[in-house]
């Protein structure tokens, strides 16, 4: 391992090794509970939910991707949103 850190100091390399054990991230349960609950949600809820949160479009984009209002799109997130929410809260 000291090879591969660049150094003879076993001090560094434990160093290393501590740092790295420290910034593997630990399961997040609950965005997985979100996730969870979002995938049971009708398809056109996801992939609505999914172009906004995870792909990023404004509602503006979405909206003429789809063919509606802005308007309409906000009502949908905020909709979706709230379902998500109480759906979590259920299984807490």
């Amino acid at each position: 391992m000291d090879r591969l850190m660049g150094t003879k100091n076993p001090d560094i390399s434990t160093y290393a090794k501590q740092l790295a054990e420290m910034t593997v991230e630990e399961p997040d349960l609950q965005k997985e509970l979100f996730y969870e609950k979002l995938s049971e949600m009708p398809e056109d809820d996801q992939e609505l939910y999914h172009l906004y949160d995870i792909g990023e479009y404004s509602q503006e984009e979405i909206a003429k991707m789809k063919g509606v209002s802005q308007n309409a799109i906000f009502k949908m997130l905020r909709r979706i949103k709230k379902q998500l929410i109480e759906m979590c809260r259920k299984e807490i």
